[in-house]
């Protein structure tokens, strides 16, 4: 897993290219994406080839398909914040 921390309320997309780079280097390949509206961007998914399970913002020009598969793996977006629960530093918003 790679993950960054955003401050406050930045937005969440740019960081997050480069963490799916250095993810995908580490591991050699990102098949899904697992992240929240706020991760709906071209510019983080391209080159990646990797399923986005992210719903579609509802101006997105071009909705990927969301279907039950899909819904079901974004539902298990919280596994990611009850890891951190417990640490020393209190869970931000941390969806990759």
């Amino acid at each position: 897993m790679a993950l960054d921390v955003a401050e406050g309320r930045r937005n969440d997309a740019p960081p997050a290219k480069s963490v799916l780079i250095e993810a995908r280097d580490a591991v050699g390949t990102v098949r899904e994406v697992l992240g929240d509206k706020g991760f709906d961007s071209d510019v983080v998914l391209d080159d990646l080839d990797a399923l986005p399970a992210i719903p579609n913002r509802s101006n997105r020009k071009e909705p990927w398909c969301w279907d039950d598969e899909l819904k079901e793996i974004y539902k298990q977006r919280n596994r990611v914040e009850r890891a951190s629960e417990g640490e020393a530093v209190p869970p931000l918003r941390h969806d990759i």
